[in-house]
């Protein structure tokens, strides 16, 4: 049961593969425009350091989110023992979604995040959770398609509270 579980995170991952390069690109990219505009700015005769220094924030921050990527996919690829703990799912939610836009896209679907900002945290193995969502909008999508009728489909991550419960709600019919 254990090596069908970890086939199928693997078999997620390269449905994914196209979707998370471009997302790390995307980072990638405004490190070198930033980089670049930062030489540029240090080039001038008097050199504006509050310009240079915002792009340098800019470069540190995209230069994170593309590491952070890349320690989701080795951990979203690795077997490992559960660490629970507490977790803010709407947090959990909108560093998850950005890897399946592009799915969602190439599949003429949408995706529309309806968060609440009032649900409390969670405990929870936070690769555990990412995999479930990542699974559920994958395997969502093509359980809409043939639902006619309706004016679109809608994959939804939307965190809900009730009675210090929190729920996960994968789809709505519009």
């Amino acid at each position: 049961m254990a090596a069908l579980a970890h086939a199928t995170r693997v078999a997620t991952l390269e449905k994914l593969a196209v979707s998370i390069a471009h997302e790390i690109n995307r980072p990638l990219a405004a490190v070198v425009m930033n980089g670049a505009a930062c030489l540029q700015w240090l080039d001038r005769v008097a050199p504006d350091l509050a310009e240079i220094r915002s792009a340098a924030k800019r470069i540190v921050a995209d230069a994170s989110r593309a590491a952070e990527i890349v320690r989701l996919l080795g951990a979203l690829s690795r077997k490992a023992t559960p660490e629970y703990r507490p977790l803010n799912v709407n947090d959990l939610v909108r560093e998850t979604i950005p890897l399946l836009r592009r799915e969602v896209a190439s599949r003429a679907a949408t995706l529309q995040l309806d968060l609440n900002p009032d649900i409390p945290p969670v405990a929870g193995d936070k690769v555990q959770l990412q995999r479930f969502i990542i699974n559920l909008v994958v395997n969502g999508i093509p359980a809409m398609e043939g639902i006619t009728g309706i004016a679109g489909r809608e994959p939804v991550a939307a965190p809900a509270c009730q009675d210090s419960s929190a729920e996960i709600a994968a789809f709505r019919r519009r």
